[in-house]
Order: structure tokens, then C-alpha cells, then sequence
């Protein structure tokens, strides 16, 4: 089972922009253009960037680097994509993965999924696995040695 955690204060100020976010109803992904501050490339059909609220561990390791692979155009499912997305966005997927990123997608269903906006997490984890890793909820502790 995957587990992934930000830092306390990263996860309260993602909360926050959450909250803002969904009083203007808006979706975070389609306001992306090339002048977004955590861009990294761009292909026909999407953007790959620098993930605004990164995680901060995955499968008990700490992360060096957070990416995404988001469709420039608003679709919720991978069942959706035309063609040219399909092929552009596993060529770009695979090509991350050559370079030693994990690679992660939740269902359009999935009670985490914050937006309806497909999109794949890039991450590049640390070499090393840390000892201890303690999840708890609520309060929210993060325990990583």
C-alpha cells in the first residue's frame, strides 16, 4: 500500500488554497500556460510541472523532486483522451520513468482525487529508505527517520 505525506505546514496551506479554489469553482490545471511559475515543458496536448504542493514522502522515502504530467485540455479519465494525447502522454510518462521517476495516477472515482482533472505524479525519490515511518491522521503526524 503506497503512502504519501507533505509536511504539516505544506498540507495547511495546501488546505487553504483547496478551500479558495473550490469557492471560485475553478480547476487549478486548466489556468496553467507556459508563464506558470512551475512549468518544466510543454508538449502539444500537455504540460509537464513542478508540483505547487509537493509531497514530501512516498512508500516510506523521502522525495527529492515532484512533478506532474497534465493535459493541457480539462479531461477526468484516461478513457477519454483522443489519439494524439493517449500517444503524447505515455511517450512523455515512459520517458520520466527512464529517468528513474515513479509514476502514480488515481482513479476518477478515488476519494483523495482533489481535482477532476486528470493528471500523473512524477516522483523522484531519495536513494536511501527511511527506518520509521509513522502515519497518524488525526492530529496529523508525520514520524520519517
Amino acid at each position: 500500500m503506497a503512502h504519501f505525506a507533505r509536511k504539516p505546514a505544506d498540507e495547511r496551506e495546501y488546505l487553504a488554497y483547496l478551500k479558495q479554489e473550490r469557492q471560485h469553482q475553478r480547476c487549478a490545471f486548466c489556468l496553467f500556460d507556459t508563464a506558470y511559475e512551475h512549468f518544466v515543458e510543454q508538449a502539444e496536448t500537455l504540460w509537464v510541472v513542478r508540483a505547487r504542493f509537493p509531497y514530501s514522502y512516498w512508500d516510506s522515502c523521502s522525495i527529492d523532486e515532484h512533478l506532474m504530467i497534465v493535459p493541457k485540455r480539462h479531461i477526468s479519465t484516461f478513457a477519454k483522451f483522443n489519439s494524439e494525447e493517449s500517444r503524447e502522454y505515455f511517450q512523455v510518462m515512459a520517458a520520466y520513468e527512464s529517468r528513474g521517476y515513479s509514476v502514480y495516477t488515481r482513479a476518477p472515482h478515488n476519494i483523495i482525487k482533489t481535482y477532476p482533472h486528470v493528471h500523473t505524479h512524477l516522483f523522484k525519490l531519495k536513494a536511501k529508505k527511511n527506518k520509521l515511518t509513522i502515519y497518524v491522521e488525526k492530529p496529523f503526524i508525520n514520524i520519517h527517520r
